[in-house]
Formats: C-alpha cells, sequence, structure tokens
C-alpha cells in the first residue's frame, strides 16, 4: 500500500521546526476529522501556520469534497445522473464503479474550475476600480459607484453566473476584531497558496454599519438592529458590487467599511450574502457560540472546521454568550414602560382584551421579579431555574406564551418607541450632550428582558440563575528568582506578600533589573491592593531615586488609564500607555500593573515596550460565587454514570484544580505580553519560590518549563538577586551584538 505524500507547506519564508510541526499535526487534524488542542508561544508565527495547513488542506481535498458534496435532484440545476445512487451496491462490476467514480471526478473539477474561472474574470474586472497592497483594499478615487447609477451589464452579468457550489467551510474565531484583522493580513501574505480562496468576516451591524445618518443616531448594537428594521437604507439597495469586490480581494472590517462607503453598500448584508460563498470565514466568538446569532449570520459549523484561535478564553466566551443579564432598575422601568403603552394604546391595540392580558402578564412578572431582586443584599445566592421560578413567585408562569408574545408582532418595537418618546418628554428642555448622558439607559429593556425569558426557557438542568447585589528560545530567557540577598524564601501569596521584607525585596529587584534593561520594563502583581501598597512603599524606598535614574515609573490605575507617575513623582494626565510606550523607547520605563488589568491582555508590548517581564507572584483567584458554580458543574460532571470512567476522571480534576488553572492563565498570558513577532527578544523573571516546585512548573507551556531546567546562577554571584541582575546584563548584551 503506497503511503500518503507528506502535505507541502508553502510559507513566504523559511518556517520555524515548531511551525513545521504544528502545521504537519493540523494537517492531520483536519485530514482525519479530529479534536485537536494546540499550544503555540506568543510570537511564534501561530497565525499564519495556521492559515497555511488549512490552506494546504483545502488545496488537496478541494476535489474530494466537491465529489462528497454533489447532489443528484434535477431541480438544484447542476446536473443530472442516472444510476450512480446503485455505485456502491452489491454486483455491481468493478469496471463501472471505476467509470462512475472518473464521472463524478469530471464534474465535480468542472464545478471547480467554473468556481475558480469566475473569481478571476471578476477580479480581472474589478481590479482597475481598486488599489490592493499590503496594508489593504481601498477603491480608487474616480471609482464611486453613485447611488442612483445602475451596475454595468458586464458586472451584472459576471454577478448572476456566480456558481453556488456547495463547499466544506473553515470557521476561525477568536475574541476581539483586531485578531481576525490578523487572519486577512497574513492571509495576504500566504500570495498564490490563498489565491482561488475566498475569505470573509462576519460582524454585528454596529461594527460594519457606514451610513452616517445611522451611526449619528444609534450607539449599541440593539439600536443599530432596530434602525434597520424601521427604515429604507439606502446602503442597502445594491450591496453585490461590494459582494463580488470582498469576494475577489481579501477585506479586513476597516478594508469593507471604507470600500463599503465608496460603492454606497452596507458591508452587514454584503457579508451576510457572502457567507455561503467563502472558503474561510473570520467571526467574533459570539457569532459562533451563540445559536441565535450564529443562524441569523449564516455561518454553518455541522460539517465544517471550527478553529478557536486564543482558546483560553472558550469557557468564557461560551458562557457568555449563553448567558443573559438584566438588571432590577430596568425591570421595574419595563413595567412601568407596559403600563404606560397599555394605557395609552387601550383602543388601538390589535387583538383587543387578550392583547391587553399580555401585556399585563408582562407587567406583572416584571414587578414580582423587579421587587424580589431588588431587595437581594449580601452575598450572592444562586438558583437552579425552577428554584427560581419559585423564589420569584413564577412557577405557574406560562413562559413559552410570554416569549411567543413578545417575538411576534411589533409590541417590543412600538414599545421601545414609546419609551423614547417617554424619555425625550422627560428630559425636554435638557442640553443634551456629546457623551450620550442623557440618554435613556432602560431605552431597550424590552429586549433585554425577552433575551432573559428566553434564556430561562432554553435552559438545561445544569444552568444557574446568579442572584448578585452591586459593590459600590534564544530570543527569550526566564529566570526564577526564588530567594532575597539573605537566602531567605520569597513568598508572594496572601497572607506573605504584603510583609515588609517582601515590598523591599521587590524594590530591590526592581532596581537591579532597571540598571541593566534597556527600554522598558513590566511588573504585574496579585491585586490593586497590593499595588497600591507597593507604590507608599516604593515612594519612600531609597531603591526608587537608584530606579528614577535610569527610568520613568508608572503606576497602573483601577478601571482607567489616566495615572502617570513621572521623576518628579508627580502625576500627569494623559493615557498610561501612551505615556509609558514613549518613555519606554526613549530613556526608558518601568510600569507596574496588574495580572489581568487594563494592561494584561489585549496591549501589544512589542519590541523595546517590554524588555523585560517580573511576574511578582501566582494571582490565583479569590473564592467567588463564579468559581463555586464552575466547581460544582464539574463535579456534577464527574458523578454523571453516562460519561466514561476517563472523562468523568476530567471532570473531577477539573473540578478540583479550577483556581489553578485560573491562575497560570493569567500568568501565561501575562507572560505572553513579552514576545509579539520573530525579531523581538525579552526576558522573563517569576518572582516566587513557588515556582520551582513541579508540582507548579506542569501549568506552564513547555518552552518556561524547559528554561527553568537550567541552573543560570552565575558562579560568581554573590546571591540570586545579583545573579539576575548579571544574567540579564549577559542577555542584553548578546542581543546588541547581533
Amino acid at each position: 500500500m503506497t503511503a500518503s505524500p507528506e502535505p507541502e507547506f508553502k510559507l513566504p519564508f523559511e518556517a520555524y521546526p515548531s511551525q513545521k510541526k504544528f502545521m504537519q499535526d493540523a494537517y492531520t487534524c483536519f485530514e482525519e476529522s479530529r479534536f485537536g488542542l494546540f499550544e503555540s508561544p506568543t510570537g511564534s508565527g501561530k497565525t499564519i501556520a495556521i492559515l497555511c495547513s488549512v490552506l494546504t488542506w483545502l488545496r488537496d481535498n478541494r476535489v474530494n469534497d466537491a465529489i462528497s458534496r454533489l447532489e443528484l435532484k434535477a431541480e438544484h440545476g447542476w446536473f443530472r445522473l442516472s444510476g450512480i445512487q446503485t455505485l456502491a451496491d452489491d454486483g455491481v462490476p468493478a469496471w463501472v464503479r471505476r467509470s462512475m467514480e472518473a464521472q463524478l471526478r469530471s464534474i465535480a473539477e468542472e464545478a471547480i474550475t467554473t468556481e475558480i474561472s469566475h473569481l478571476t474574470a471578476t477580479r480581472q474586472l474589478l481590479r482597475s476600480d481598486f488599489i490592493i497592497t499590503d496594508e489593504g483594499v481601498r477603491l480608487r478615487p474616480g471609482a464611486k459607484r453613485g447611488r442612483d447609477q445602475d451596475a454595468t451589464s458586464s458586472n451584472r452579468s459576471i454577478s448572476d453566473a456566480r456558481p453556488a457550489r456547495r463547499k466544506i467551510q473553515i470557521v476561525i474565531c477568536s475574541r476581539t476584531f483586531s485578531q481576525l484583522n490578523q487572519y486577512v493580513k497574513e492571509f495576504r501574505r500566504l500570495g498564490a497558496l490563498g489565491e482561488h480562496v475566498k475569505i470573509g468576516i462576519a460582524a454585528g451591524r454596529n461594527h460594519t454599519c457606514v451610513s452616517p445618518s445611522v451611526r449619528a443616531k444609534c450607539h449599541t448594537n440593539e439600536e443599530f438592529n432596530e434602525r434597520c428594521r424601521q427604515v429604507t437604507c439606502e446602503y442597502r439597495q445594491d450591496v453585490s458590487p461590494l459582494v463580488e469586490a470582498s469576494m475577489c480581494f481579501p477585506m479586513d472590517l476597516e478594508d469593507l467599511r471604507a470600500v463599503g462607503t465608496g460603492l454606497c453598500a452596507c458591508p452587514y448584508y454584503a457579508s451576510a450574502q457572502s457567507m455561503a460563498e467563502c472558503d474561510i470565514i473570520l467571526a467574533p466568538y459570539v457569532s459562533v457560540f451563540n445559536p441565535s446569532i450564529r443562524q441569523h449570520t449564516g455561518i454553518a459549523t455541522d460539517g465544517n472546521v471550527l478553529i478557536v484561535d486564543e482558546a483560553h478564553n472558550l469557557v468564557g466566551a461560551v458562557t457568555e454568550a449563553q448567558s443573559s443579564v438584566i438588571h432590577p432598575k430596568a425591570m421595574a422601568a419595563l413595567a412601568q414602560q407596559c403600563r404606560s403603552f397599555r394605557d395609552k394604546y387601550r383602543g388601538e391595540i390589535n387583538g383587543g382584551d387578550e392583547t391587553i392580558a399580555s401585556i399585563e402578564r408582562v407587567a406583572g412578572i416584571l414587578s414580582k421579579c423587579g421587587k424580589a431582586l431588588s431587595a437581594a443584599t449580601g452575598s450572592p445566592r444562586v438558583f437552579s431555574i425552577p428554584g427560581f421560578m419559585i423564589e420569584m413567585g413564577l412557577d405557574d408562569t406560562k413562559f413559552h406564551e410570554i416569549v411567543s408574545f413578545m417575538v411576534s408582532g411589533d409590541f417590543c418595537r412600538r414599545l421601545r418607541a414609546l419609551a423614547e418618546r417617554l424619555w425625550a418628554s422627560k428630559c425636554k428642555g435638557v442640553v443634551a450632550s456629546t457623551d450620550h448622558s442623557n440618554r435613556n439607559p432602560h431605552l431597550y429593556a424590552v429586549y433585554d428582558f425577552r433575551h432573559f425569558v428566553t434564556t430561562l426557557l432554553s435552559a438545561s438542568e445544569h444552568d444557574r440563575v446568579l442572584v448578585t447585589s452591586e459593590a459600590g528560545d534564544e530570543t527569550i530567557e526566564i529566570f526564577n528568582l526564588a530567594a532575597d540577598e539573605q537566602g531567605l524564601e520569597l513568598v508572594y501569596d496572601s497572607s506573605s506578600r504584603e510583609g515588609g521584607r517582601e515590598l523591599s525585596a521587590l524594590c530591590r529587584v526592581v532596581e537591579a533589573a532597571a540598571s541593566v534593561t534597556p527600554n522598558g520594563i513590566l511588573c504585574f502583581v496579585s491585586s490593586y491592593g497590593f499595588l497600591k501598597n507597593f507604590q507608599v512603599a516604593f515612594e519612600s524606598s531609597p531603591e526608587r531615586a537608584r530606579v528614577l535614574q535610569h527610568k520613568a515609573v508608572f503606576f497602573e490605575s483601577q478601571g482607567a488609564l489616566t495615572d502617570a507617575r513621572w521623576q518628579s513623582g508627580t502625576d500627569k494626565g494623559g493615557s498610561v500607555i501612551a505615556d509609558y510606550s514613549k518613555q519606554a523607547l526613549g530613556r526608558g520605563a518601568v510600569l507596574f500593573a496588574v495580572y489581568g488589568g487594563s494592561q494584561s491582555e489585549g496591549v501589544d508590548f512589542a519590541d523595546g515596550l517590554a524588555r523585560l517581564v517580573i511576574l511578582v507572584g501566582q494571582p490565583y483567584p479569590p473564592e467567588g460565587i463564579k468559581l463555586q458554580l464552575k466547581r460544582e458543574y464539574f463535579r456534577a460532571k464527574a458523578k454523571q454514570e453516562s460519561l466514561s470512567r476517563s472523562q468523568r476522571d476530567v471532570y473531577a480534576r477539573l473540578a478540583d484544580d479550577m483556581k489553578t488553572i485560573m491562575c497560570f492563565k493569567t500568568v501565561n498570558q501575562s507572560i505572553g505580553r513579552a514576545m509579539r513577532h520573530k525579531g523581538d527578544y525579552a526576558a522573563i523573571v517569576l518572582l516566587d519560590a513557588r515556582y520551582k516546585s513541579a508540582k507548579t512548573q506542569r501549568w506552564l507551556p513547555a518552552y518556561v518549563r524547559q528554561a527553568l531546567s537550567r541552573d543560570t546562577k552565575p558562579s560568581s554571584a554573590p546571591n540570586e538577586v545579583a545573579g539576575l541582575k548579571q544574567n540579564l546584563a549577559l542577555f542584553y548584551k548578546s542581543k546588541n551584538k547581533q
């Protein structure tokens, strides 16, 4: 038996060994329809490796996929074949089977050739109208299609001739649009490998709307959705030019909006129309994990390949997509809106007494829930769905009738319009502000409530209602600093991290690092409380003046990016990120921030912005109700007899290790702040004796474990702090020579 040839991966550069293995394993995963879990350090070219592996697999399997999806029904308008259904029947001669298989392959190849020819012809026709660069796609000046101008006959014929071949699709989802846009940029780099591949991006109306009049009046996704249902937008009249352009030239969200503006075509509806035609679909988590949004967007996952980028966010993303939140104040406001609607339109309501009775039932539910929830104080409370119904006095309520009433007809739209008028009347004479502070905070409460009730109805036995009350390699070196100058262990846990010895040791570590590290230093601590106490200790320490001789110092503020500490020790206005970046790339700077805060995720600290990252302690989350709920869920799954023993063991371990998993997810994200691309370099300091233990290290990525296994303390160093300083100096000196 001849072994299948190894797939050939074509990157625009020589791939790392780790990238080659990543692509080979991913290809095997696609080929065998398996579930795969991949780990790739930040800056290792993960995005382009994912694209290269999946595009290679698409190229190698395009014909076989087309054969498997051939339709036999003539009404589909593709082809008519007789007798193919007997292909697998017993007794069919081998030569007949081979002949039929060849015929199927010929038809599939013809369908693919037709699609590629259509794409090539359309691209050639449109190329003169667009400026295509590595940075993006823009409409060429003078090529703008007017609102009242009909499409040319050649364009129209090509649009009408677009083939409708069913095919396998690759759905790639990630947390943010900036990450999805990065896929488009890397896709462009792959050149010929993606030449015949169509890539599209799914986004909501609030991200895609290009109508100035609509954007001036709408600020939330609900407002955009409502506005689009109410008015006939000029940008929806003909989106086919944008559909064609986006299929011919890969566009990120910014490109779609810019080209859509020039063509007077709505990117939202153009994307929706092109979903079935795409080979690769880029989508935010919620568009994939929320069934309603997925169906509305036109994304199909059954029979397709699903790639979840940044998968450490997966549990949170699924939870958010399947959850609903409503505030008691919104319920109270909505109950009053219902009564006002009933009184104002009593004689005009379609359905008469039956509709009025439904409105009163909605108002009654809102009043009961609003009062009960407003009275909730103290510790959070957790209910099963039946328990919540009983607690709210709603156990005999027919919620399916309520949902049916709210989703049919135009009650929700008319109620929202009334709420808007009532609020405008209330605010009459109040000067509107540019920050929308006079907008009704409960204007769309009816949609929140509808979603809440729908979520209750679709909940499973594992779902819960949570009631809370609000209260005010060569490019990277990794070191573990486990002891101070006296050889005493440093442990920054909740019981000891704010001791005088620990705070003083941190000051001395920062001083040692600042004297030899170029550019920027990031130092992450476990909480804002600890950060505040350390700031007080640092400001009065002798190390402060010596640090400021080398670098400016900044402290993150809780909930805002506006508290910067400069050499003078006075607060300056402006963004911490902007000011820190300017100083880091100049004379140098240190930024003290909190794990999981605004600086530890979503900010690109490339190159000189993070030559050193100091991770102080281990950020175990506090015991809270959400953590308890996750643990209880996994423990319940561990007792489920329908699962295999190994599956139950996995759930049991998840329940036991939940806090540790969350802790090291945060640690690994913070490590990733340092390495952002191939040419970057940085050092990491894990400041805590607990990182020495094998039990702790098993939660760290392989490359971190490997680095920690080396004995890096120079023989000439009198203690670990001095050894760290020598190692950092040698590391950065080696980088300066390159």
